[in-house]
């Protein structure tokens, strides 16, 4: 037990002086801010993503709002290749 004494930091053990507060007012008052700076960072952050997600989503509305004819030209191209087999264009082309 010579090694536990030895050390003047040690408390708390059957034998040495027991624990006291280690912590001063100051380092849980530090603690407790900087807990509190993260909190609002982490805040800040996430309504900035979250913002910036619905402005994004906001602009591809109004985007495909005004250009109608892309999704109405797109859908008819992708409706002709996809309602002919091979054996109808090889029919449409020797025609």
């Amino acid at each position: 037990m010579d090694f536990f004494t030895d050390n003047a930091g040690l408390c708390g053990i059957p034998g040495l002086p027991k624990c006291g507060t280690h912590l001063s007012v100051g380092g849980k008052i530090g603690i407790g801010l900087g807990a509190c700076a993260a909190l609002m960072l982490l805040l800040i952050c996430s309504t900035c993503w979250w913002k910036r997600r619905q402005n994004i989503l906001r602009t591809q509305r109004i985007a495909a709002r005004e250009a109608p004819y892309a999704k109405a030209r797109t859908q008819s191209l992708r409706d002709l290749f996809h309602g002919y087999s091979s054996n109808d264009f090889r029919n449409l082309c020797s025609d």
